[in-house]
């Protein structure tokens, strides 16, 4: 069982006439006209717009949120590219630190000098 349904506003203003008037007496000899049918006409037509200024917002809000949340995955995606890399990087230097320990009759010492360049751009997470 359900209960009353009730009109929509906006079908409460727009059955108003439009040469609708509304007539106040202030005393027997004081009266004053308004004409209310083409005010409630137009409070309708402005809650339209402004419900459909709202409505379009809502639409840019969503279509923001959805490229913020794909770049947002691409970034995520991104930093497990680099923390691979990087980890890669510092297992490439270890092992070639290790090389050079264990091989110390080779000249090495231009390729050391290099890829101690390169161990200034990787982090070492342990370090």
């Amino acid at each position: 069982m359900s209960g009353p349904t009730k009109t929509p506003l906006l079908d409460l203003l727009r059955r108003i006439p439009l040469d609708a008037r509304l007539e106040y007496e202030h005393s027997p000899t004081n009266h004053s006209c308004y004409l209310v049918g083409n005010m409630y006409h137009r409070a309708a037509d402005e809650i339209e717009r402004l419900r459909a200024e709202v409505d379009k917002r809502d639409e840019v809000i969503k279509t923001q949120l959805t490229v913020l949340e794909q770049q947002d995955a691409e970034l995520q995606k991104q930093d497990k590219h680099i923390a691979s890399l990087n980890g890669a990087a510092i297992k490439a230097l270890h092992a070639f630190k290790d090389y050079c320990g264990k091989n110390p009759e080779e000249d090495q010492e231009d390729l050391m000098e290099e890829f101690m360049d390169l161990s200034d751009l990787v982090v070492d997470p342990d370090a």
